[in-house]
């Protein structure tokens, strides 16, 4: 018997893999193709060539992401994405491809973590800041959420909440604008180093959920997102193995990777997802 307690994540409304695979694309093409200028293909977090894009820190290295509505989160929202900094300012992903007026917006700034929720009629609430400076040459998995139903707005850095804040529920965001990646059109600082993996909902994920999808874009530069799951497997009413094991799977429809769960010495079984509804449904197989 298998106990499966999984972490259930809501579809992004948009998931830019960035990588050489799927270019500047979004995952399933809900949304137009961002435009890249002046900016490569590098090696990602898992260290393989091709896995993020390299920003050069000059005003002609961006993307822009054209924003028809399926950008505009509206209510809630979450950021989230891989950044390699190299340098100490600069937009991650900022709504509206020139500066002031503010829309939301998310940024390196003075070498930390900075992050704005601005209303709809680009009225700023003041900016989150992680304490400390991000470290350089490095890779970090990085967030900004904001619930409408709670007003609490929240920094993500490493799998780890560093910054809350209540700046009011009900607010409307800015996040009707294009969006801009590495530079804006009337702003001096330019983000140089690589990015990947952008995710954005619109919804404020939970701290489980936002680990849950760590690995998205991560090496498997195919339509995959992942999540943890604890895996328990009994035989004769007793508890054999429990492992955490990593489900990667085409937008929650695919197959069970971690080969942890494997263990010969007590009961060897071939396990693979089938159907992906409320539950998850496995098949197993003695060998």
């Amino acid at each position: 018997m298998f106990n499966l307690v999984a972490v259930r994540v809501p579809d992004p409304i948009a998931f830019y893999p960035l990588n050489s695979k799927h270019a500047t694309r979004e995952i399933k093409n809900r949304q137009t193709q961002g435009t890249p200028v002046g900016v490569s293909t590098a090696p990602g977090p898992d260290g393989k060539a091709g896995g993020s894009y390299q920003f050069t820190g000059q005003n002609n290295s961006y993307i822009e992401f054209p924003n028809s509505g399926g950008l505009d989160a509206q209510h809630s929202i979450t950021m989230l994405c891989w950044v390699y900094p190299e340098n100490t300012d600069g937009p991650i992903f900022n709504y509206k491809i020139t500066g002031w007026p503010w829309a939301v917006h998310f940024w390196m700034h003075f070498g930390k973590l900075y992050g704005v929720i601005s209303q709809r009629n680009y009225v700023m609430i003041p900016g989150l800041s992680t304490f400390y400076v991000l470290a350089l040459n490095q890779w970090h998995y990085v967030g900004l959420t904001y619930s409408h139903i709670t007003g609490m707005a929240n920094l993500w850095l490493d799998d780890q909440r560093v910054v809350q804040r209540n700046i009011g529920a009900g607010l409307s965001l800015s996040t009707q604008d294009n969006v801009r990646m590495g530079a804006l059109e009337n702003d001096g600082r330019y983000f140089k180093g690589r990015i990947t993996a952008m995710q954005i909902y619109d919804v404020a994920l939970t701290e489980e959920q936002i680990n849950a999808v760590e690995k998205a874009g991560q090496g498997n530069y195919n339509d995959t997102l992942t999540c943890r799951a604890n895996l328990t497997l009994y035989g004769r009413g007793q508890r054999l193995i429990s492992h955490s094991v990593i489900i990667t799977s085409n937008f929650w429809k695919g197959q069970l990777l971690d080969s942890s769960i494997y263990r010969p010495q007590l009961l060897p079984v071939l396990c693979s997802i089938i159907a992906w509804s409320t539950l998850l449904t496995f098949t197993c197989n003695r060998h």
